[in-house]
């Protein structure tokens, strides 16, 4: 009798052991989402806090000292994004994005911004090749007419798992070529459960945070610009350093992040966000 006290004891004990683990490991978290994001210098001075408001899972706003965004939907898609600047308590509308979508995928992206500024527009189009991969192009969208150029750059998006991990555009009327490359941790991305961000690529981004739409969290991010293969080297006019980001993360219990530190390609400390949930 004794035996079989023990034995259960020992199996309850177990079962109990392997529930909070599985807890702790599994994503069934769907509430989990980020609540402020502080951004501090090198020398860990406060430069930024960014809070979120949301929806259930939905995000309605992303407010900081220096912008508002906001953020409307349709269904479960994201259709606008419009920031305003905020500068002596004032607020200005800075950009305004419009999002379509073909078979919940993203199909174009439409920016344009504020009558104060004095910017084109862009018109961002999406297609989807067989291989995976998306294809991009970006055309400009003149300030006073609304007419869209004929001249465009293109890009290809390699993603895997979820995650961006290669871009490649040319830069339209100038002969160079820019290919950013990503690797990941296996961790949970602080934004994974934010419904629609996931579709709008890599047109999801705030401020440093590269990877709103991506399932997990960037390792490294190396950016390489050359000349267009066959271009004569004396049209080389800019001179381009080398760019690579390495960031190092602290996580929670349920493996998202809590600090993410940004070293440059020297070693040197960019800067420090730190998370709340």
């Amino acid at each position: 009798m004794k035996t079989k006290l023990l034995y259960c004891l020992i199996a309850s004990i177990a079962l109990i052991f392997a529930s909070c683990t599985n807890d702790e490991n599994s994503d069934n978290n769907s509430s989990i989402l980020p609540k402020t994001m502080t951004y501090r210098h090198q020398d860990n001075t406060i430069y930024q806090t960014a809070t979120f408001t949301y929806d259930s899972n939905k995000i309605v706003s992303i407010s900081s000292e220096k912008s508002l965004i906001e953020f409307i939907y349709d269904g479960n898609q994201i259709v606008k994004e419009i920031q305003y600047s905020r500068y002596e308590g004032k607020e200005t509308k800075y950009y305004e994005i419009l999002y379509t979508y073909l078979n919940d995928k993203l199909e174009t992206g439409v920016l344009t911004f504020g009558s104060q500024y004095q910017y084109d527009g862009k018109k961002y189009m999406y297609s989807y090749n067989e291989d995976g991969t998306v294809k991009k192009e970006t055309y400009d969208t003149d300030i006073k007419t609304g007419k869209q150029s004929e001249n465009y750059s293109t890009g290809i998006l390699t993603f895997e798992n979820g995650n961006l991990i290669k871009s490649v555009s040319n830069w339209g009327d100038r002969p160079y070529i820019t290919t950013c490359r990503y690797d990941y941790d296996v961790k949970n991305n602080a934004f994974k459960n934010v419904l629609g961000l996931n579709l709008l690529l890599d047109q999801a981004d705030f401020s440093s945070e590269l990877n709103f739409f991506s399932i997990n969290n960037i390792n490294t991010f190396n950016v390489v610009t050359n000349l267009v293969p066959g271009t004569d080297p004396k049209l080389a006019t800019i001179a381009f350093e080398p760019f690579r980001d390495t960031m190092n993360y602290e996580y929670n219990k349920k493996g998202y992040p809590t600090k993410r530190t940004t070293y440059d390609y020297k070693g040197d400390i960019k800067e420090t966000i730190e998370y709340t949930y």
